[in-house]
């Protein structure tokens, strides 16, 4: 009799300990498991996403419970992967906070990728810096609802890089035009230009948003300048080019230039050269606009600004630049003077709601 009892409660125990449901994954379980990238690793910015590959191998998403034997079975549909911008924790066992997330797909038998990224703005996806990715699976047997894979950081670089186009030679007074261009990412923040000092580097220009280009000028002596710009947390810089900055002399122009100056192709274009070829004065041009329009079903609507200028001195070499704010209205006439006639001009306005800019193709009409 004494043997019959201990067996009957040694089975009872055992039956007991089966249906017993543990805080964390089921016994027997092979867990979520990230396999790539390695933690630490450095990935390319990718709008298409960020490729993640982790164990998702079959599991038991909850314990036979009477009258069925056997475990409720997962699915792949039950796992899920997910980016974020910090490593903390949810009640949950998850991330806390989703930057992005991806579709779970299986690749080879118990394995699984996910493309993690956000379809808004901005895409974390796109943004340079430190990120932190998950894996999880739904788990009706767990305590919180869920296992979850190791937290893992990966860092994000863009593929950028400026670059600058300036004069070789410059003068003291005089501002010049640096063209800046930008290539390999999207989201490049506001382009400055910086001027070498000692060992370090100051501002001394920014590029409008949307424009190409900025306006400089620089103290007397050999000047090196850079464009920066933020990309995420991610600073890029373009190689610096050198500037021998002088002083104004030997000028090209010449009282030959001096003259009331027409454009063919736009009437409105008005202004003459005088000082021997040093100075624009009285500049007058309509510029065609796009305003921003809260009445018209597209969104905008063409408008006209009128762009007029004081006096605008032209450097020895017969570039000239100006940005000014006439009336609430941004303007910056550029170009130069060569021949008695102006090459490369461009003039441009813009406004709280409008923008235009036209090329300035005009040629000295009478001496």
């Amino acid at each position: 009799m004494l043997t019959r009892t201990v067996v009957c409660c040694f089975t009872t125990l055992i039956a007991f300990a089966a249906f017993a449901v543990p805080s964390g994954a089921l016994p027997g379980d092979p867990p979520v498991a990230p396999l790539a990238p390695e933690d630490g690793q450095s990935l390319p910015v990718d709008p298409d996403g960020i490729l993640v590959r982790f164990a998702c191998p079959a599991y038991s998403s909850a314990p036979a419970t009477p009258p069925f034997t056997t475990p409720s079975a997962g699915l792949i549909s039950d796992y899920g992967a997910a980016m974020s911008s910090a490593p903390d924790l949810g009640p949950d066992g998850r991330l806390a906070r989703t930057d992005g997330v991806g579709g779970v797909a299986e690749v080879t038998p118990g394995t699984c990728e996910a493309r993690l990224g956000s379809g808004g703005f901005p895409k974390p996806q796109l943004t340079p810096g430190t990120w932190y990715w998950q894996a999880w699976r739904a788990c009706s047997g767990c305590d919180s609802g869920w296992e979850t894979s190791p937290v893992r950081r990966f860092v994000l670089a863009a593929d950028a890089s400026l670059r600058i186009v300036a004069p070789a030679r410059a003068y003291v007074g005089y501002p010049f035009v640096v063209a800046v261009t930008a290539s390999g990412a999207s989201q490049l923040g506001g382009v400055i230009l910086e001027r070498r000092v000692g060992s370090g580097w100051v501002r001394v220009a920014a590029v409008d948003d949307g424009a190409d280009a900025a306006i400089v000028a620089l103290p007397r002596g050999a000047q090196q300048l850079r464009a920066r710009a933020a990309s995420g947390s991610q600073d890029v810089t373009s190689p610096a080019v050198r500037i021998a900055v002088g002083t104004a002399r030997r000028w090209t122009t010449t009282a030959r230039d001096d003259g009331a100056y027409r454009d063919a192709r736009r009437p409105s274009v008005r202004f003459r050269v005088a000082g021997k070829g040093r100075r624009i004065t009285g500049f007058h041009a309509d510029v065609p606009t796009q305003c921003s329009s809260t009445t018209n079903s597209t969104g905008i609507e063409p408008g006209v600004s009128t762009v007029v200028l004081p006096p605008v001195r032209i450097a020895p070499d017969g570039r000239f630049a100006v940005a000014a704010t006439y009336r609430g209205t941004r303007v910056r006439f550029t170009g130069r003077l060569h021949g008695r006639a102006l090459s490369g001009a461009r003039a441009a306005v813009g406004t709280a709601t409008c923008s235009g800019s036209i090329a300035v193709q005009a040629r000295r009409a009478s001496s």
